[in-house]
């Protein structure tokens, strides 16, 4: 038995009466699995059960790898058994779980593991559906997600998630460009008043961007979805985004907050030809962009209809996720808590072992090289030369 998931289990023992922990040899009770799944488990695996449910916890889980494959060899970088197991514990004693339901059909982005697994942990049942399949959104969806498609809706499928919107219901949107006319898909979107601004931007701020200027950090405004985000040296990353257009004037019933905004120095490249510079040319648009909002349209006494877009679907990937030390992965946690009406969460992030990246905008890295490269070895030449002239007199 692994010794840090042991003194984990004991922990949990020993802060409650009512949990109890069994050790079984599943080498001598070779049946023992069989009514908890088909798969075969490894040691230190953990099965979590109470009188309603339970859950396996393959061992594979409870720590995270990072794989070399220079060297064909898997390094631990962090550890997830408090999470898994709390986790666990809420998902046997809850009485139901919210649900999910993600857009497939369209040639979406499929959703990576790191934000897939922030549904599980979070004990959110989550299913993808072509909406071809249904007359209309089920009626237990408490969010709907769809992830950057590249071919458009039929008329059909986006009156669904328009009526669903319609009756209260919580849609999150991605958006990238594509050649293609996506003029069903755009209409979810407009009958919350906004639209999309095709093309790519890239924001000549040196504070909004990491490397490349279409590779965005975007302000960060103060709202339920970003309190634990917005801060100085705290970043999104966005690449590749669009341009939201948000009524400027107050529209009857609806409510918009802009969440993910650019420096006033951006650029709408129209995406008609390919990019050879990040400057404004004709035809371009420049000034400050919307990149992620939420919409609430009211349609009754304390009914709302809630859209979240986003104009980069590159933002919910682990690769992106990773330069910014998790943040891309909390704005998505904070926004499925909201929709699914979870207000306090029991998930735990895992335990680094790791030091994670550091992220510093395009302004901080010229500012480094300056220091390093001019003034420190100007500061240490004259300092060595008063010194010198110093001794010279003496």
């Amino acid at each position: 038995m692994d010794n840090t998931l042991n003194n984990t289990l004991k922990e949990y023992k020993s802060m409650s009466d009512k949990i109890s922990v069994e050790y079984i040899d599943i080498t001598k009770n070779t049946n023992f699995a069989e009514k908890y799944t088909n798969q075969t488990l490894s040691e230190g695996s953990l099965i979590i059960e109470s009188e309603k449910r339970f859950k396996v916890i393959p061992f594979s889980s409870i720590y995270e790898f990072e794989y070399d494959y220079s060297t064909y060899t898997r390094n631990i970088t962090g550890y997830d058994g408090e999470g898994q197991i709390t986790s666990a514990i809420d998902y046997c004693v809850r009485d139901n779980m919210p649900k999910v339901y993600i857009i497939a059909g369209h040639n979406e982005y499929e959703l990576n593991t790191g934000f897939t697994g922030i549904l599980e942990k979070e004990n959110i049942d989550y299913s993808t559906i072509s909406l071809m399949n249904y007359d209309e959104i089920p009626e237990d969806a408490k969010c709907v997600i769809i992830n950057a498609p590249e071919t458009d809706f039929s008329k059909d499928d986006s009156e669904k998630v328009i009526n669903y919107l319609n009756k209260g219901g919580k849609v999150i949107i991605t958006t990238e460009f594509v050649q293609n006319s996506l003029t069903n898909f755009e209409n979810i979107i407009s009958d919350f008043g906004m639209t999309i601004k095709h093309g790519c931007i890239a924001d000549n701020t040196f504070d909004n961007y990491y490397q490349s200027q279409i590779y965005l950090l975007p302000d960060i405004n103060y709202a339920d979805e970003t309190m634990d985000i917005a801060g100085e040296y705290s970043y999104i990353m966005a690449p590749l985004a669009q341009a939201i257009t948000v009524p400027e004037n107050e529209v009857e019933n609806m409510t918009y907050t802009r969440l993910l905004t650019t420096s006033d120095k951006a650029v709408l490249k129209n995406g008609k030809n390919q990019i050879k510079t990040f400057e404004k040319e004709e035809g371009d648009e420049e000034g400050s962009f919307c990149i992620g909002v939420k919409a609430q349209k009211e349609i009754a006494e304390d009914t709302y209809g809630t859209l979240y877009v986003f104009g980069s679907a590159q933002m919910f990937t682990d690769d992106i996720d990773a330069y910014v030390s998790g943040n891309n992965k909390k704005l998505f946690k904070n926004i499925v808590k909201i929709t699914s009406d979870i207000s306090e969460s029991i998930s735990i992030p895992v335990k680094s072992y790791s030091i994670p990246k550091l992220m510093v905008a395009e302004s901080n890295i010229h500012l480094f090289i300056v220091v390093a490269i001019i003034v420190i070895p100007l500061t240490i030449i004259l300092t060595g030369m008063i010194v010198w002239l110093r001794r010279r007199k003496l």
